[in-house]
């Protein structure tokens, strides 16, 4: 199909004006008028449907396939473009990263698709691998490496017919530093990108040009104002859960954002006056969800993959004592890193976590739907210096607990995310209780995406890397799950709400707050009164207590046959 797409592609341009030229002679009246139609998806995480809060069904693979089918025996041949958006965000995109999406595509006769900042989350590699597998061209405006090369070779604009309109596509694409790419792809600026784009579209004489967008909302709709010859943007979804919206430029250009989870096909029908170049564009949202006929094609296929991820996935590793939220998990996982590498230190990104865990049994599909963009951990050498930068900026990132914040193993710290950049992080603590030193140097165990630069967290882009391993992060964080047995909680306060006590809030990387630690000692030392009179079965009970409060890292000295130690250990 990619061929295909190429020779219709060069086909319309070349014989557009020739036509337009004969027919204004021979057939004025249908040379003078121009419609067409163009369908658009994106946010693709599941092939089957999604459940929302409100108990409704988005999306689905077998859906979409009717849907199609369905505005195809209404319209014709409409362009069918892609968003973005097909190989992260959820358990079945960690496992198939993109891969069942672009083969459906391939088959459901997807004409041109736009980048998500997701469809980098494994790696340029990775990207390049979907490009070279779709059979539709995937371009972007804006996208390009440190080269200055288009990010992809199917370039930058793309050209499709549909009746006998000529359409020009160009697309953008944001928040690449959100991803383990940062280094790798350059984001160019959007106006002068889509402008770029626009000129060359408007050299190959197209009827209308349509903006493809993965940025958001306020920099969509200023791209919008800035050029007037884009008749219509298609945008990505709002936020999660969110329904479709359309709202309009100042002269009235449709700016359409598709319900979440493919839960719309955006359908444009576009007229163009060739005579006076003016356009009319309708818009019409169509559902795709369970209330549609399911292609049983399609069905079959989905059941068949989720047949093979609960068979990947179904691995016993441990039990959790009580459910876990991201923002505890977050801690977790960095002490998973730091015990892989033996590290003193260990760090993990907020918004690396994308799943609660329930209490009880957990599998691999647990610990793949908290880690599901495959990042790989790294241990390197850094100074305290610049590991207050990084607190620094991965609290600027998100102050609430997402994106970039620290979630941390081996120390403490304080925030006031009112303060000025460079005075909100104070009283970094060691867990020996001393304080981080600013010359001195730290194992520390990171993600690549956060050394990479993901969240705008240059910090460690200098720091010396002193083991890599081929391991990915939910592998490291399975067999951390697998040694210990049991999951609990490493006690830190959740600030995933945002500064607490006055605006100034502590953040307690592997355990407790300070006040916390020093409750744990009395009841420590208590306990260790009791332990020569007390009954083993109370005894048991006053560990399953302290097991909620102890880090991971701190020990009880007492004897083994008298006090159970198992789970108490890092």
């Amino acid at each position: 199909m990619r061929n295909r797409h190429t020779i219709l592609a060069l086909t319309a341009l070349l014989s557009l004006n020739a036509s337009n030229a004969i027919a204004a002679e021979s057939d004025p009246g249908q040379a003078a008028v121009a419609t067409g139609d163009i369908v658009y998806f994106q946010d693709m995480k599941e092939f089957e449907p999604r459940t929302w809060d409100d108990g409704s069904h988005q999306g689905g693979i077998a859906y979409l396939a009717t849907a199609l089918e369905n505005i195809r025996q209404e319209e014709g041949d409409p362009i069918v473009a892609f968003g973005g958006e097909l190989a992260a965000g959820s358990l079945f995109g960690s496992v198939f990263r993109g891969e069942s999406f672009v083969e459906a595509f391939n088959e459901l006769g997807v004409d041109v698709g736009n980048f998500g900042n997701h469809d980098f989350d494994y790696g340029v590699d990775h990207t390049r691998s979907l490009i070279e597998k779709a059979e539709f061209p995937w371009i972007s405006s804006n996208l390009t490496t440190q080269n200055g090369e288009p990010i992809s070779e199917d370039g930058t604009t793309f050209t499709a017919k549909s009746g006998d309109l000529t359409v020009g596509f160009v697309s953008l694409t944001a928040d690449l530093d959100r991803t383990v790419a940062a280094k790798d792809v350059v984001v160019g600026d959007f106006i002068d990108s889509a402008r770029a784009g626009v000129n060359k579209l408007q050299e190959e004489g197209v009827d209308a040009i349509v903006l493809l967008s993965q940025i958001s909302k306020e920099d969509t709709t200023r791209v919008m104002e800035e050029i007037p010859e884009l008749a219509a943007a298609l945008r990505e979804e709002n936020e999660a859960q969110s329904p479709e919206e359309v709202t309009y430029t100042a002269d009235g250009r449709p700016i359409v954002a598709p319900r979440a989870d493919y839960g719309t096909l955006v359908h444009l029908d576009i007229t163009v006056d060739r005579s006076t170049q003016e356009n009319t564009v309708k818009v019409v949202n169509h559902p795709v969800n369970p209330s549609l006929r399911a292609n049983e094609e399609w069905k079959t296929r989905s059941e068949k993959l989720y047949g093979e991820l609960d068979r990947q996935l179904g691995e016993q590793l441990g039990t959790a004592t009580q459910a876990l939220s991201k923002a505890e998990l977050g801690p977790l996982v960095a002490d998973a890193y730091r015990e892989h590498f033996d590290t003193q230190l260990g760090w993990q990104n907020g918004g690396g976590q994308r799943a609660d865990m329930k209490e009880g049994t957990l599998t691999r599909r647990d610990a793949q739907s908290v880690l599901p963009f495959g990042n790989s951990p790294i241990a390197i050498q850094a100074t305290g210096a610049q590991i207050k930068d990084a607190l620094e900026k991965g609290i600027e990132s998100n102050p609430d607990g997402g994106n970039g914040f620290p979630r941390t193993a081996g120390f403490t710290f304080d925030f006031d995310a009112s303060a000025p950049f460079g005075e909100r992080v104070t009283a970094i603590k060691l867990d020996d209780g001393t304080s981080m030193g600013m010359n001195a140097t730290y194992s520390l165990a990171v993600s690549n995406y956060v050394v990479n630069g993901g969240d705008k967290i240059d910090s460690f882009s200098d720091a010396r890397v002193t083991s890599t391993g081929t391991a990915i992060d939910v592998d490291v964080f399975s067999e951390f799950i697998k040694r210990h047995g049991e999951l609990l909680p490493l006690k830190t306060p959740d600030k995933s709400n945002g500064p607490a006590n006055g605006g100034k809030a502590e953040e307690s990387s592997i355990g407790s707050s300070r006040g916390a630690a020093v409750a744990i000692g009395v009841i420590a030392a208590l306990a260790g009164a009791f332990v020569a009179f007390t009954p083993k079965p109370v005894l048991e009970g006053i560990v399953r207590y302290l097991k909620t409060f102890l880090p991971g890292s701190w020990q009880l000295n007492l004897p083994s046959d008298r006090f159970p130690l198992q789970g108490l250990h890092q």
